[in-house]
């Protein structure tokens, strides 16, 4: 039987290794990529259910309308019936977050951060119809009903 010799041994050896940080390396960057697309996937679906739950709170404020105070590209003001209280509600944005301001009478006004937008929205009324957009999405209510 034949013995290799210690220059093939460490031939083999180095090749072994230069074999294995290539499948190692190549493993990593599927990794890598895998937890890009991942986090992308959670980043939508934290967006569509913020988007829902800025939607979810407008339609509950707008079910319970009394009255129109004002309607201005970034500003949104009326009243809403909440048993036998009185609300006074604006939304506003501040830069790209929409902002909710509650007061009832003869107390401290609640300010609540709805959503962080990414493009920005706006208000806008027209012919008794009161049109709501944030981002892309957009919700529309008659207000003559």
């Amino acid at each position: 039987m034949m013995r290799k010799n210690k220059g093939t041994i460490l031939l083999e050896t180095l090749l072994m290794f230069l074999a294995s940080g290539v499948i190692t390396i190549s493993l990593l960057g599927t990794l890598i990529n895998y937890l890009r697309v991942e986090s992308r996937f959670y980043d939508t679906i934290r967006y569509t259910n913020a988007m829902s739950r800025a939607f979810g709170v407008i339609h509950n404020d707008m079910s319970l309308l009394k009255k129109m105070k004002a309607c201005k590209d970034n500003y949104l003001a009326f009243q809403i019936k909440k048993g036998s209280k009185t609300l006074n509600i604006s939304y506003y944005f501040e830069g790209k977050t929409l902002k909710r301001r509650a007061k009832e009478e003869n107390n401290k006004p609640g300010i609540n951060s709805i959503v962080e937008l990414r493009k920005g929205g706006h208000f806008e009324e027209r012919n008794g119809l009161l049109t709501i957009q944030l981002d892309d999405f957009s919700i529309t209510y008659n207000l003559e009903e």
